[in-house]
């Protein structure tokens, strides 16, 4: 063999090592890691909407989602973009937020940031504004541990925090700030 042909095969060799050496030493280039799967959800919906009925077999409220994860031991479910119709008699109110926590075993449902319930289909359309609502479904009674606004035709309050009983539209509230629009409708004749 001549030089130069030694020569080559010596400099193929050694490239060719370290060329090995390179993408061994870099593990993420040729391998994956192994999927990790949470042990602790045991089912996950997509695209849902789910309706609770009342002792009558009414519909009492429903909830939709894009996505939702059940944590089986903690037995709560974490929902993303949770919208809620809830029919509590008289009125029928709507809410949603950026995220929500079913707590299974209490029967509540708490939505946090940028909470949002309205009273829809009333002839006193009503929005409040929070970023904490805790919901006892089987009461009907609303908690606000939070700084919230409401907003009607006539009015703005804002509060520290308060209360809500849907079925008696009883309302309480603490360190209350309202401005109040009186609208005379009757035009002088």
């Amino acid at each position: 063999m001549k030089p130069w042909q030694l020569l080559t095969v010596i400099i193929a060799v050694a490239g060719a090592i370290s060329l090995g050496w390179f993408f061994e030493s870099r593990p993420g280039l040729l391998t994956r890691a192994p999927l990790e799967v949470p042990d602790n959800i045991d089912y996950y919906l997509a695209n849902f909407s789910y309706t609770a009925l009342d002792e009558d077999g009414s519909p009492h409220f429903e909830l939709q989602s894009p996505y939702l994860e059940h944590y089986i031991r903690e037995d709560v479910s974490q929902i993303q973009q949770p919208l809620i119709v809830y029919q509590a008699d008289p009125h029928r109110w709507r809410a949603s937020a950026e995220q929500g926590a079913l707590s299974h075993q209490q029967e509540s449902l708490e939505l946090t940031r940028q909470v949002d319930l309205q009273r829809i289909g009333d002839q006193q359309p009503l929005q409040l504004t929070t970023e904490v609502m805790i919901l006892e479904t089987r009461s009907d009674q609303i908690e606000l541990p939070q700084a919230l606004t409401i907003t009607t035709d006539n009015m703005q309050l804002q509060a520290d925090n308060g209360s809500l009983d849907m079925n008696k539209n009883y309302f309480q509230f603490n360190q209350v700030r309202t401005t109040y629009h009186n609208r005379n409708t009757h035009e002088p004749g």
